[in-house]
């Protein structure tokens, strides 16, 4: 009998511990209100095309902070909200769970999506063939439908590749191939750009990055985010200067 109980006192030690090693190592979900506004701040004008999606506090690592963006990428922060780098390489011991600080799923994810998110394997097959045959090593992670000034509706989906940045695919609602984007420094815009935003939008202040527009049709463009208090603009400008048109 005295062996007995000695084995359910070892299993049961054992299965707190367990169960202790497992919620030291599991990462915290946080309301993204209660981020620091550095935070919020630093996505805001360095993914201005992106938003806070849900957010996890972490333990035993140098971040503190690893957020998701509604574009699936992820960033890590420190405790006074400090941007350190891709939040992919910041989970506790190299796990990473899934947060949901935010209702829904991701929209490159299956079933049931917000902000607009499109499920991966209800897009077209029109679109899958284009990323299977212009970016082979790429993985679609996140797809969503968005309203444009100068295309009306689009669909836009996130391509990842290990190493590289991830790049935005754009498509008309027939499956064909719009135009891509990749963010930049608005100070490495081109010249006749920043003049033309200087002296039409007085009023605003420049986002730090912008997003550049490769048309399908071979010639640029521009995205350029503008903000004057709680007022946003996406401007969409050629890199001739000319303005396309606003939103």
């Amino acid at each position: 009998m005295k062996k007995v109980i000695l084995a359910m006192f070892i299993i049961a030690i054992g299965f707190t511990s367990c169960k202790k090693d497992s919620n030291d190592s599991k990462e915290q979900t946080v309301s993204l209100s209660s981020l620091p506004a550095s935070i919020t701040q630093y996505v805001d004008s360095n993914y201005p095309d992106a938003s806070l999606y849900e957010a996890a506090m972490v333990k035993h690592a140098t971040a503190k902070y690893i957020v998701t963006l509604n574009t699936d990428e992820e960033l890590a922060f420190t405790e006074n909200g400090s941007y350190l780098g891709d939040g992919e390489k910041y989970h506790n011991q190299g796990h990473k769970d899934k947060h949901h600080s935010h209702q829904g799923h991701h929209g490159g994810h299956h079933g049931n999506t917000t902000n607009h998110g499109i499920p991966i394997d209800s897009l077209s097959s029109s679109i899958i063939g284009y990323v299977t045959t212009n970016y082979p090593a790429f993985t679609v992670k996140h797809a969503e439908a968005d309203s444009t000034c100068q295309y009306g509706m689009i669909t836009e989906v996130v391509i990842f590749q290990q190493g590289v940045a991830p790049i935005k695919l754009y498509f008309d609602p027939s499956g064909s191939y719009l135009m891509s984007s990749s963010r930049l420094m608005y100070t490495n815009l081109p010249v006749v750009v920043k003049n033309t935003i200087t002296a039409s939008y007085a009023t605003y202040s420049p986002k730090i990055k912008a997003l550049k527009l490769d048309l399908a049709n071979n010639t640029v463009a521009y995205y350029v985010y503008l903000f004057n208090g709680q007022t946003h603009k996406r401007i969409t400008i050629a890199d001739t200067g000319v303005v396309i048109c606003e939103q």
